[in-house]
Parts: structure tokens; sequence; C-alpha cells
């Protein structure tokens, strides 16, 4: 937090300082209606605004005298203590992150960062953009890569497997995709890796109130020809629409997933409870990622329990309480869900009871992430 300095006076002796520190302490509205009483009458040489202990004020005014070299003084030594503690953050910033990237590429695993981080992520083998109309093309990446995506194998490979690594196994394929919008059909045949060969996808949408019949055909064609895919991330929007859940079931009626889908991810918008209900279908499900996904939407409205009265019976039933028993009930190889972001502005209060998550970790076997909370 930046200190701003200001002189609002010199004088020939320190009692005609005092005086005049007093006179502004008493014009300062955040002197008013405490100071006079708790400083009494006596002209001091310190008056400080967070004396008041009130903890609503965004700043405080402090007024002082002080010699002109003892104030440029103070004045060097804050500017010296923001320039260090300005540089160690950045040395934290960067650690972390050097961190994160070594952490990221020893697992071998495709991760994608929210908000994006091209430095740090892994994408995934083949990304695709579909359009409303259903033509497809190549996600453009910084620096001209389309993906840098661990290989086809990267499950089986162990943590040794490297980012630098992911990116040969995939280099062939990154320039052979189109980069114009095509056909699905089309843009399976000039991938350049057999569709059979494809471990992890990740589609992306422009978003919109609904999915056109021509952007689900897209969709469909695209993940029938990777039929043996086991990773499939759904970026921009595709949760939310008004016929989620009917493309869910196309998914699980006409492609392959329900057999082959190990990680599903939807980050970033309302994944309902429906659809929360429509994911036991793919039978081996591992990894459930809903990244700010979980919304308090479903849940308003509703009157909570008063957690400080002992006799305000139990909890309601909340959205998705009855989506995640049946998750954990009907689930056959789901051993972890990502919920991070839920815990921000409380929205977790208004989506599912504490019980329920307990219960599914402790009877149902699945690590449940709810991420820290960082906004309020």
């Amino acid at each position: 937090m930046a200190t701003d300095y200001e002189i609002r006076g010199e004088y020939e002796t320190k009692a005609a300082a005092l005086k005049a520190a007093r006179e502004q302490m008493l014009d300062s509205e955040y002197f008013d209606d405490w100071a006079e009483e708790h400083y009494g009458d006596e002209a001091l040489d310190l008056y400080d605004s967070a004396d008041a202990e009130n903890y609503d004020n965004d700043e405080e005014v402090r007024i002082y005298v002080a010699t002109k070299s003892k104030f440029d003084a103070a004045r060097k030594r804050d500017e010296d203590f923001l320039v260090k503690a300005r540089a160690e953050a950045i040395a934290a910033h960067h650690k972390e992150l050097e961190a994160k990237k070594a952490a990221v590429a020893a697992a071998g695993k495709v991760h994608y960062s929210w908000p994006s981080n091209p430095d740090v992520d892994l994408p995934a083998q083949v990304e695709v953009v579909v359009s409303t109309d259903g033509t497809v093309k190549a996600k453009e990446r910084k620096k001209g890569k389309k993906s840098s995506g661990p290989p086809a194998d990267a499950a089986n490979t162990g943590p040794s497997e490297s980012s630098a690594a992911a990116a040969a196994a995939t280099a062939a394929a990154a320039a052979a995709t189109p980069d114009a919008g095509v056909s699905a059909e089309e843009f399976l045949r000039e991938l350049g890796i057999p569709g059979n060969e494809v471990k992890s996808c990740m589609l992306e949408s422009p978003g919109g109130p609904e999915m056109t019949a021509q952007f689900q055909t897209a969709v469909i064609t695209l993940l029938q020809g990777m039929e043996s895919l086991e990773e499939l991330y759904l970026h921009g929007g595709f949760q939310g629409r008004r016929n989620e859940v009917d493309f869910l079931g196309r998914l699980c009626t006409e492609t392959q997933l329900p057999h082959t889908l190990r990680v599903f991810s939807a980050p970033l918008g309302d994944f309902s409870p429906d659809c929360v209900m429509e994911m036991p279908k793919f039978k081996r499900l591992e990894e459930l990622r809903l990244e700010s996904a979980i919304s308090m939407e479903h849940g308003l409205g509703i009157e909570l329990r008063d957690p400080y009265d002992s006799d305000g019976g139990e909890d309601p039933d909340l959205p998705y309480d009855e989506a995640f028993r049946v998750l954990g009930m009907e689930s056959e190889s789901l051993t972890f869900m990502d919920l991070s972001g839920i815990l921000d502005f409380s929205a977790i209060k208004w989506c599912v009871n504490y019980d329920t998550l307990d219960w599914l970790s402790r009877y149902a076997g699945i690590e449940v992430e709810l991420g820290e909370q960082e906004h309020y």
C-alpha cells in the first residue's frame, strides 16, 4: 500500500507547528466527532485517524510535526521499503510460476489455467474451435503454436515425460492442422494423425444462448472420428445453453465417449444439476473438472437456515445435493471432482450442502477440490 506525503506548512518554532497541526486535525473529516475528546486540549506532534479504530476506512490520515530532515528521511525509508517489497513480490511470483511450470511438465498431463497462462499450460493434443455454422478450425496459440500437448500415450508414460517431449510428439500434427474454417470431416482428414491416436481434445465454442444443429453435428462428427478419446475439454460456454442436457445425451448415444472418456472438463459457466446427473453415463470417467461452473443462480431465492439459530431445523435441500448424490452412487470410476470457484462470493451456500460433499468424500470415494476463496 502506497503512502502519500504532503508538507502543509513550514514554521519558525515548534509551538507554531504544533498549533497548526492541531488546527488541521480539527478541520479534517477523518477526525470528526471523536478526535477532540480522544486527544484532549493539548497540542500534540502526532494525530492518527487509525486511533478511531474505524475499520471501514479505506485509508487513514496521519498529521504530525517533524523537522524537514526527519520528514525526508521517513519518506525515503518508505520509498526504499516499497521498492524492496515490489522486487520481493516479483521474485516470489516468478518462483511460483516456475514451480507450477515444473509441476505441470513433470506430470505430463493436459493442464489449463484460469485465467489462461500460455507459459504454464500444457494443451490437449488437438485444439479445435467450432463455429455456430458447423465449420471448424485449429485454435491459434501464442507464438504460433496450435498445440503442444502431451503425446497420445501420455497417460502411460508417467511423470518423467517432459513438456518438451510432449511438444515434439505432437509437432507434426499441429503443423498439419488446417487454419481456415472447414467441415469436421475435412478437419479430421487433414489432422495429420489418425483419429484413433488422439487421446485428448479441447473444443472451443463461440458462445450463444443455445447450440445450433450445425454446431452439434460438427462436434459429434469430430468426436466420432476420435474413437479412442480419453480427455475432453469443453471451453467457451458449452454449459449454460438451453439445450446443453440434450447435447450431453447425444455425446452418450452417438459417440464412443461413454466407454473411453476418463477426464471431462467444462469450466467457467453454468453446469446445471441436470448436466451433473448425465455424467454417470460416462462409465470410465475418473476426473470431472467444473472450475467456476457451479452456479449459485440455481439456488437464489431458497430460504436458508440461520446457522446461529439452534432451533432453525435442518438445512434445506439445495440444487446440487441430489445431483451430486446421484453422481456418487451411479458413477463407476469417478475419483476426483474439481469445484474450484464455488467458494467465491459464498456461492456454495446456494448450491450444495457440506454434508453432501462430505458424503461424496467419505462414502463415494470421490475427492472434491473446492479451491480457495478469491472473491468475497
